[in-house]
Order: C-alpha cells, then structure tokens, then sequence
C-alpha cells in the first residue's frame, strides 16, 4: 500500500502540480496504522510529529482492529489525555519560540 500511494503521488504531482505536503502527511497517518496501540500512544506523548492530526483521526486508528491492537476503552483515555495535554502545551514547550 505504500508502494502504491507512492506511486500515485508520483502521478498526481505531475498532473496537478506539487501536493507533497498532502501525501506526506496521508503516509505519516498510514504509518500511524501499523502501530501497536502502545506506539502509537508513546509517539503521540513524545510529540514525534507535533499533533500532526485531530483527535479524531488518532481515535479512528486506535478504533480499528488489526493484528497489532485491539480497541479498548483505556487506551482511548489515555490518547484523549495526551492529545489534550499536547493541544494546550506553550509554545516554548513545544520548541517553538514564543510569539512576541
């Protein structure tokens, strides 16, 4: 599948023009997929990426069974937790020079 979307960004880029940024970040999301849940949740509390996506989207991954997790209610906190704790960090915290 990575291969594939790969490919077709390749495609679409010549067509439509440079939409890099767009398939980074649908590849970033489909990595996010072949996580343990306990990955996943490590790599949302460590900020790898920032809070690259809504709540939303992270608790549609942990939703969905794979041969890596199944859902369940505690990592869900957990991640609503986390994702909260990263929404509301400063901007210096973050490693962001603060606004002046």
């Amino acid at each position: 599948l990575r291969r594939n979307l790969f490919a077709l960004q390749q495609n679409l880029a010549t067509m439509a023009g440079n939409q890099e940024e767009c398939f980074n970040r649908v590849r970033k999301y489909y990595e996010l997929l072949t996580l343990t849940s306990k990955e996943l949740l490590r790599r949302v509390h460590q900020g790898h990426e920032g809070v690259m996506f809504t709540l939303g989207q992270y608790e549609a991954i942990l939703s969905i069974k794979t041969e890596l997790h199944t859902p369940n209610s505690h990592d869900l906190s957990q991640l609503r937790t986390l994702h909260h704790q990263h929404m509301f960090k400063k901007p210096e915290a973050q490693g962001q020079a603060p606004d002046t």
